[in-house]
């Protein structure tokens, strides 16, 4: 049995070849978030109807879109070419979700399956008082208040894997 401490540490180590492509497979997941907006412009600009305010909105969200996607994927190969990870090893303090996940009831009246789900949630690890914004998977696997060790991509602020201890 490890002995359980309270101090949080942190020290990097090499990622390895696996790690490397199991991100570059899981952010080049995000392709279709930067079709769908691209299809949307490319339908707006079709429209003569369409006022010019609603063109330019498509343009500026999917143009946003574009960049914020771009933007993710550079820091994920700045991290990938850095070839380093920081391994965080301490108590998880904390561990909490918030915003989607939820159920409304539809007040349209149409239906019995008038559920929807509000928004996608936002779930965080909390290390020594640091937030990491992590996936629902990682969440998932997290277990608060135990010694665990979790390895983290410090720019594109992807975590790799998270265990006990």
């Amino acid at each position: 049995m490890t002995k359980q401490t309270t101090e949080t540490t942190i020290h990097t180590r090499q990622i390895t070849e696996e790690e490397k492509t199991k991100m570059r497979h899981a952010h080049w997941m995000l392709l279709p978030a930067i079709l769908i907006p691209a299809l949307i412009i490319w339908i707006i600009t079709l429209s003569d109807e369409m006022p010019n305010a609603a063109k330019y909105a498509a343009y500026t969200i999917g143009i946003g879109v574009f960049i914020v996607i771009a933007a993710k994927q550079y820091k994920l190969e700045q991290d990938l070419k850095n070839g380093q990870a920081e391994v965080i090893r301490g108590i998880l303090q904390d561990k909490y979700k918030f915003g989607g996940g939820r159920s409304m009831n539809n007040s349209s009246g149409v239906g019995k399956g008038g559920r929807k789900n509000k928004g996608q949630a936002t779930f965080i690890l909390v290390f020594d008082g640091k937030k990491y914004w992590v996936q629902s998977k990682i969440y998932k696997q997290a277990t608060k208040g135990a010694n665990s060790e979790m390895v983290w991509l410090p720019s594109s602020q992807y975590v790799i894997s998270i265990q006990k201890i």
